[in-house]
């Protein structure tokens, strides 16, 4: 209804609500994903996924499965429109986000809340309502009310005046996307969480090649991507460049083995599929040497990723 009675919006917007969010590894938006994954590929900007919102006594507003290159974005978004978490709160988000690796921002873009878009490269982030942490319906180590997902989880348990805050969050995060005249994608948060998240993986296996090869061309990533804010001038051209960069590197960042296939673990790192490094100092000599020739066949999609990223920016490509 807001955006139908405003201007013409530059971008366009879809709206659709999931069947099967629990079933099937997420069977509604997996399904859509697949169907119309070209249509998706040619033309989305983001996804943003709405779920857990409206909840009574939902105060604390949880950013979270958001990529890197929209979180400066998206948080910015929050804050102007909700406020600043304290100190308090953001460290209980932050420890009731569950992620498998050490190093990354829990806020990052996991496997759950039908996150079904990252093999096709979208940017994404949601806005969730979390119960504050002394909150007595608070399911512990969560920011879920017990209730949750049970026979309990009735009308009543949404609350209008929580639901209108978190309807205007996403409202303005539209708002920032589909009338943009450049894309607000910083594409350095990008490149310091896959160095990061390498400094794990190079951690635990410090003489793997693959692994050196990873971080000279994430380095080098760093440094290209610095100069993409300079040319934003809103042309056609630079959006699709950002556009090119997400189906780039989000589906290397966020998918184990292919950008076509789900990840069926609900565990969430960052680069997945360079996990098998993270064993191989424990394993005899033949399941080692079987690991390393799964994470050289998966350190080479990655590499090729960033590779067509480099160019992309460095020939100034589209």
């Amino acid at each position: 209804r807001l955006f139908a009675a405003g201007p013409r919006p530059r971008y366009g917007l879809r709206f659709a609500w999931w069947t099967g969010h629990e079933q099937g590894v997420y069977a509604g938006s997996s399904w859509y994903a697949d169907r119309f994954r070209t249509e998706l590929y040619d033309n989305a900007i983001a996804y943003l996924n709405v779920d857990i919102v409206g909840v009574r006594g939902g105060t604390v507003k949880a950013l979270r499965n958001t990529t890197s290159e929209l979180s400066s974005y998206a948080n910015s978004v929050l804050e102007r429109t909700a406020g600043r978490l304290s100190e308090a709160d953001d460290d209980f988000v932050r420890r009731a986000l569950k992620r498998l690796d050490r190093t990354i921002d829990p806020r990052r873009s996991a496997r759950n809340s039908d996150q079904s878009f990252s093999g096709i490269g979208l940017s994404t982030a949601q806005v969730s309502a979390f119960l504050p942490e002394a909150h007595p319906d608070r399911l512990p180590g969560t920011g879920l009310a017990r209730w949750w997902q049970t026979d309990e989880d009735t009308i009543d348990k949404c609350d209008a005046e929580i639901l209108g805050q978190d309807t205007l969050i996403y409202r303005n995060l539209l708002e920032g996307l589909v009338r943009a005249a450049s894309l607000p994608f910083d594409y350095t948060a990008t490149a310091e969480d896959i160095l990061s998240s390498l400094g794990e993986y190079t951690g635990a296996a410090p003489d793997n090649d693959d692994l050196a090869r990873l971080v000279a061309l994430a380095e080098r990533l760093r440094a290209a991507v610095g100069g993409l804010s300079a040319e934003a001038d809103g042309s056609a051209r630079h959006t699709a460049r950002l556009l090119r960069l997400a189906r780039l590197l989000n589906p290397a960042q966020y998918h184990a083995a292919s950008d076509f296939d789900f990840d069926r673990s609900r565990g969430s790192r960052l680069l997945p599929g360079l996990a098998p490094a993270l064993g191989l100092a424990k394993m005899d000599s033949d399941h080692a040497h079987m690991a390393r020739i799964e994470l050289r066949r998966r350190a080479n999609r990655i590499a090729h990723a960033f590779a067509r990223a480099l160019d992309l920016i460095e020939r100034r490509d589209i």
